[in-house]
């Protein structure tokens, strides 16, 4: 079951030539197919945003650690890591949804980065959700690197970018 996304292109065919009376400008909508696989990791982005949040937050008000400690400072690098992480897996969400060619390297590249700033937070809040990132994060990266996905997402199928 496939999902769709709108984009709104020019439609030169359908202008009449100059001189021709009144310039007129048509514009069409074209559909573009999205996979369900792409939507599904789009809203999973979505997610390890907000939970690369949470993490930050855990890491900044961590009372385990003394502040002005070699572990203090540490933490707010990893801190503004997750933060940066999180608002960039947004921005990734938001072009796997709407199929930009961008959104490939850019999902491989926070994949990775994600995953290793999760490790680094392990024990920072419940196994659980800490697990359940883990997963959210490796099947992203396994569903990016799979045949197919990278074609789906290549230059030619944007749409005004």
């Amino acid at each position: 079951m496939a999902q769709s996304a709108h984009h709104l292109a020019s439609d030169a065919a359908n202008r009449r030539p100059a001189g021709a009376g009144t310039a007129s400008h048509r514009t069409r909508v074209v559909l573009v197919s999205r996979p369900l696989g792409l939507s599904v990791l789009a809203l999973a982005a979505t997610a390890i945003g907000v939970s690369l949040v949470l993490w930050a937050g855990a890491w900044l008000v961590a009372s385990d650690i003394a502040p002005g400690t070699g572990l203090a400072a540490v933490a707010r690098i990893v801190s503004v890591g997750l933060l940066v992480a999180a608002g960039l897996e947004l921005v990734f969400a938001y072009g796997a949804w709407t199929l930009r060619s961008w959104a490939w390297p850019l999902g491989v590249s926070l994949g990775t980065v994600s995953l290793v700033l999760t490790l680094l937070s392990a024990g920072r809040l419940s196994s659980s959700a800490h697990l359940l990132t883990l997963i959210f994060e490796v099947a992203m990266l396994w569903y990016l690197l799979s045949p197919g996905v990278h074609e789906m997402l290549e230059p030619n199928r944007d749409h005004g970018d």
